[in-house]
């Protein structure tokens, strides 16, 4: 009896020490995940984006949601549009921001408006607030831009938090913290390394101080210069952010690598109205 205890106890701390053993490494999965944009030729993705904001302020809560389409090609190739169904309760927006390689532009239906952008960087960056994050995270990635890092490479403190279907799809669920934003939770695809949800919690690093290293650092995990100005200007930065509340998700229904993609596949005309925005020069 006592043998068949002893064995019953030690198929049980095997069994216990064969499942710890298995749970997958968290930051090794993000890591996958951002490797494997970083590899690819191409980069196809359909999804949607959502985000609630309150400013405190004595403003009303903003909510946002888009619809978007990722294309994107080496070494500099890509057509990113979004479509808002309502924007402050006035209007549709849709917009669009590629480079067909004839440099990056940036149209917005509102103001039936394009222009032409000093580089690829600056293009995804105005895009990136007007289209409600969409032209950051994977745009960013796939990239490799150190000015401007995808959040997929500033997360940190991971914690593997099991398995969990999304939309069908089981997912490993991972949650992390960065800088800008404390709580941060991912969902990977089991079967390959790439995203199905993202999600994080806007100004929640409000109750940690901003102390000079954490400026230093951010300013490092930006690629940014730390000097006494870019100091100045993260603090107030992080300061404003602190401020805000809300959430922000991002969900993909459709995610290809290294399909071929024809170039009409980054071609973007805008309409016969539209009107060319044409930034004025002044004599200092």
């Amino acid at each position: 009896m006592k043998q068949v205890l002893a064995m019953a106890l030690l198929a049980t701390i095997l069994i216990a020490g064969s499942s710890a053993a298995e749970e997958p490494d968290p930051e090794a999965l993000v890591r996958e995940v951002v490797n494997s944009l970083k590899a690819a030729t191409t980069v196809r993705v359909v999804g949607e984006t959502f985000s609630s904001t309150d400013t405190h302020e004595g403003l009303p809560t903003i909510n946002l949601s888009s619809k978007f389409t990722l294309t994107l090609a080496r070494p500099n190739r890509y057509r990113i549009e979004w479509e808002q169904p309502i924007v402050l309760l006035i209007l549709a927006n849709r917009g669009v921001v590629w480079n067909d390689g004839k440099g990056p532009r940036l149209y917005m239906s509102i103001m039936n408006e394009w222009e032409s952008s000093e580089s690829d960087e600056i293009a995804l960056a105005r895009a990136t607030g007007v289209s409600n994050g969409v032209a950051h995270t994977i745009p960013c990635a796939f990239f490799s831009w150190e000015q401007m890092p995808s959040p997929l490479e500033m997360m940190r403190d991971f914690v593997y938090e099991g398995v969990e279907d999304v939309d069908g799809t089981p997912c490993h669920k991972i949650s992390a913290r960065s800088l800008r934003q404390r709580e941060h939770t991912l969902w990977i695809e089991r079967d390959r390394p790439l995203l199905k949800k993202l999600q994080f919690q806007l100004g929640s690093a409000a109750d940690e101080e901003i102390t000079e290293g954490i400026i230093d650092e951010q300013l490092v995990e930006m690629g940014r210069e730390v000097n006494a100005d870019t100091r100045l200007w993260m603090r107030d930065k992080l300061e404003r952010q602190q401020k805000i509340s809300g959430y922000h998700y991002e969900q993909y229904t459709l995610f290809e690598l290294d399909h071929e993609l024809g170039d009409d596949a980054f071609e973007f005309v805008p309409p016969d109205t539209a009107t060319e925005r044409v930034e004025e020069v002044t004599d200092d």
